[in-house]
């Protein structure tokens, strides 16, 4: 690792002889997720439900669960950004795995998948300067990471490729294990992420159709993992727990009849109330299809038609100030059918779910692996290069830069 560090500072120190460009930070309007183009069906009779709890019920249901999660951030200076990314797993009984685990927790996967990548804020880029350097400066496309190159793109970029490579390694194992109980696999967001710059119409911007070739790559591998995955009888379900940006309900005429327009989280908070449910009480809404528009600009850009997602939102008990948070389960069909086979499917996300901590206790812990993995990194990374005499900017002002960025989490 701190040979790593130094050939960042290094990289940093040669692109100092360029001239700076001003970069063009903010695509809101292509990075938040697909709302019109999207169609949704509700899938149960009752769409909203109270969810009966049994504290016993996933241990007799036979389900080995895991969770996945992904972290990411980034070092902003004057001549580059550094973006780094971290990915754990971990099992219900605590044991993780992590990369690139430079905080020296769990055990090291065998990932070797990169994890730093470098956004120089220059005119012109020397190729002896990347070819010197084991910090990636291309996308996955081979695209150089320009001024101009939105910088949540990177990160999305360079953290989804971790996760999907860590649940790559873990259907791997799985199938190498035999006797072990159904595994369930939970990935802390979407089982795949589709931006709204996927479903444009080619703009004619150079740097829109290359982010669509990126997402496009990134797609294209998890849904490959997701599929072998359950061509193997290992089933996963991706847990979001951020949907204020997502407008999924509202698009349900009996819901929309009475609840409005409003965004997920609105409508949530609606529901709630209306029902009057006990602060002890999980409530379900759902299960609903989704589907994508097929054929068209989408199939041309994935090479493939996107798969059904099928989601509810689990509503958890509130633990303080009345307060509660929500998250949403998306499986694929097959996932869908098997874990219906098992039980209720509400009922067996409400059991893996600690309510003190509103989501599955296994993507929280894989949530805080990788956090703290992606903390440590960025500790050394600015530490080294303060330490070569470069300036980092303050913490402010990253995160007044972090805020103009929009995240597809």
């Amino acid at each position: 690792m701190e040979e790593l560090l130094r050939s960042i500072v290094r990289v940093i120190d040669e692109l100092e002889k360029f001239s700076l460009k001003s970069g063009d930070y903010r695509l809101p309007e292509f990075l938040s997720e697909p709302q019109e183009a999207t169609s949704v069906t509700p899938l149960d009779a009752r769409l909203i439900s109270k969810i009966p709890r049994d504290a016993e019920g996933d241990a007799e249901r036979g389900l080995f669960t895991l969770g996945v999660d992904g972290s990411s951030t980034y070092v902003p200076t004057p001549i580059a950004d550094v973006v780094l990314a971290s990915a754990a797993a971990v099992t219900e009984s605590g044991r993780a795995l992590l990369y690139p685990n430079i905080a020296g927790m769990g055990v090291t996967a065998p990932l070797e998948r990169s994890f730093i990548a470098l956004r120089p804020l220059v005119e012109s880029l020397d190729e002896r300067v990347i070819m010197e350097s084991r910090v990636r400066m291309k996308s996955m496309t081979g695209h150089p990471y320009t001024a101009d190159y939105n910088i949540s793109v990177i990160q999305n970029e360079v953290r989804t490729s971790l996760e999907t490579g860590m649940l790559k390694l873990l259907v791997r194992y799985i199938d190498e294990v035999s006797g072990l109980e159904t595994p369930l696999i939970l990935i802390d967001g979407p089982l795949f992420p589709i931006p709204e710059v996927l479903l444009h119409k080619a703009t004619g911007e150079p740097l829109v159709e290359e982010y669509k070739k990126v997402y496009a790559r990134l797609i294209g591998e998890r849904l490959d993992v997701l599929s072998r995955a359950e061509s193997r009888g290992i089933f996963v379900a991706g847990i979001v727990k951020g949907f204020r940006r997502s407008f999924k309900l509202s698009k349900v005429p009996d819901i929309r009849r009475v609840f409005g327009r409003g965004n997920d989280e609105q409508i949530l908070t609606l529901i709630v109330r209306r029902m009057r449910v006990n602060l002890n009480e999980y409530v379900k809404v759902g299960f609903f299809r989704l589907s994508y528009p097929k054929g068209s600009e989408l199939r041309d850009v994935l090479g493939r038609d996107l798969p059904e997602k099928y989601f509810a939102y689990i509503v958890p008990p509130a633990v303080r100030y009345g307060v509660r948070r929500a998250f949403r389960v998306e499986v694929l069909k097959k996932t869908y059918e098997a874990l219906s086979s098992i039980g209720d499917i509400a009922e067996i996300f409400a059991e893996l779910t600690d309510p003190g901590l509103h989501i599955p206790l296994v993507v929280h812990r894989a949530d805080e692996l990788a956090k703290a993995d992606t903390r440590k990194m960025r500790e050394l990374v600015k530490s080294e290069i303060e330490g070569g005499g470069l300036f980092v900017y303050s913490r402010e002002t990253e995160d007044a830069h972090i805020r103009e960025e929009v995240s597809l989490r």
